[in-house]
């Protein structure tokens, strides 16, 4: 009976679990080609190394958020916990643009594209058992 009653208890502690969003990543595109050089001498808190990596980094401390900017005028933002974060981050990184000589930009296709979340579970998870039950809808890495 404790067996019994230990289960039924987990299974409805496990119903009341809710996932903290700890990291939203969104996309959006620019609808224009930019020039990553110009824009990253005309504003703060950027980094631009093209031999490094292929993209604008602009930082954000308010909402703290990060965006990868490509020359092909698609925008990646990172860092924020909730939608409304993440579209607020986009629009000051859309003004920091158009601030650079860019002012005919505009805001095509957002979109959410990675969620990532975190729960305490407060009992073990056997990944073995999880694996092996739903094997064929695991994929599988060769190296």
């Amino acid at each position: 009976k404790k067996t019994i009653l230990k289960k039924s208890e987990e299974s409805k502690s496990i119903l009341n679990i809710k996932p903290k969003v700890t990291n939203m990543v969104c996309t959006v595109d620019l609808d224009c080609v930019l020039d990553l050089r110009k824009i990253a001498l005309k504003t703060k808190n950027s980094e631009y190394n093209p031999k490094r990596f292929h993209a604008l980094i602009i930082r954000l401390r308010n909402p703290k958020t990060t965006a990868m900017i490509f020359k092909s005028g698609k925008l990646v933002c990172t860092g924020a916990k909730d939608e409304q974060t993440s579209r607020q981050a986009v629009k000051k990184f859309v003004q920091l643009i158009k601030n650079s000589g860019y002012s005919g930009i505009k805001m095509k296709h957002y979109s959410i594209r990675n969620l990532v979340a975190v729960c305490n579970f407060n009992l073990p998870i056997r990944l073995e058992s999880i694996n092996f039950t739903y094997r064929e809808s695991c994929m599988v890495y060769s190296y």
